[in-house]
């Protein structure tokens, strides 16, 4: 199914502003914060209301809207128009924009890891063909070394991906005077669930080594020989 339809990689920021979202402030902040995220090396594209064609504001012809067709941003598109467009919108309602037109949600595609995609792709060709018939001695050596490369660039990806979430929140938090915003998505839950594992692990191994000493000493008495157990354990 992913090779056919594609990746779908990518983060979610919702928006939701004290003010009216279709103020003319609003609307600019809104698209200073899309376009400092689409800058960014690892974000694709952005999405937002202020992209999404609009048809009846006010209506076109098929004609007019071969030469050009207007968003929310473009000169010609009538505010009230545009607002009613969006919000009654099935398309766009409760995806791009809640039912009460208060918080808009902004999709950040993510440019994908062409070299982990390639990898990937020649690993499960090998294994499709494991499963119709027998790999040969250099076909077998040729999948363990593709794992291997897999393991390790997927390890590289994460570390891109921390380091774009960190640029994301960092810049999200300069935008949060006068709205409130959420950042969502596949990619930020992975690296947050790591975060808290690698911090969890921290805490428990801390512990665990704190209960070995108050043990030892307990049962010992001597500090001399709690050390020498620590020490044997160590190196054991």
């Amino acid at each position: 199914i992913k090779a056919r339809y594609g990746d779908d990689e990518f983060l979610v920021v919702t928006y939701q502003p004290e003010k009216d979202l279709f103020a003319t402030e609003t609307l600019s902040q809104l698209k200073k914060l899309r376009d400092e995220l689409n800058d960014l090396d690892a974000i694709d594209s952005v999405v937002t209301i202020l992209d999404v064609p609009l048809l009846k504001s006010p209506p076109k012809s098929l004609s007019d809207l071969e030469e050009d067709v207007p968003n929310l941003l473009s000169p010609e598109t009538d505010q009230t128009l545009a607002k009613q467009e969006i919000l009654t919108s099935k398309l766009f309602r409760n995806l791009l924009i809640s039912s009460d037109g208060k918080t808009t949600a902004m999709q950040l595609n993510m440019v994908l890891d062409e070299e982990l995609e390639s990898l990937i792709k020649s690993r499960d060709t090998l294994r499709e063909k494991r499963l119709e018939s027998t790999l040969n001695p250099n076909e077998l050596k040729e999948l363990e070394i593709l794992s291997a490369q897999i393991f390790e660039q997927r390890e590289v990806y994460r570390k891109q991906n921390v380091e774009t979430i960190a640029l994301i929140r960092s810049i999200l938090d300069r935008y949060r005077v006068g709205a409130d915003i959420f950042l969502g998505g596949v990619p930020m839950i992975t690296v947050d669930m790591i975060d808290y594992i690698q911090s969890d692990i921290a805490v428990f191994g801390v512990c665990i080594l704190l209960f070995l000493i108050l043990a030892l000493l307990y049962i010992f008495k001597r500090p001399r020989w709690m050390v020498i157990s620590m020490i044997c354990c160590l190196m054991g």
